[in-house]
């Protein structure tokens, strides 16, 4: 799945989509990605909990 996304974000398609909407895409390999998430992750916990956001 990780070789078939890459294939997908590499498209012309794609980036032309992300740059209109003002954005890039990122060029992460699956370890770098995993670490990005687990620090969003980490980052955001506390500020859901003190939220009372809750998933419905």
């Amino acid at each position: 799945m990780s070789a078939e996304t890459q294939i997908a974000l590499a498209s012309p398609d794609i980036k032309e989509r992300w740059a209109a909407m003002g954005a890039t895409v990122p060029k992460m390999t699956r370890a770098e990605l995993n670490n990005y998430i687990n620090q969003e992750v980490t980052r955001w916990r506390e500020v859901v909990k003190k939220s009372g956001a809750k998933l419905d």
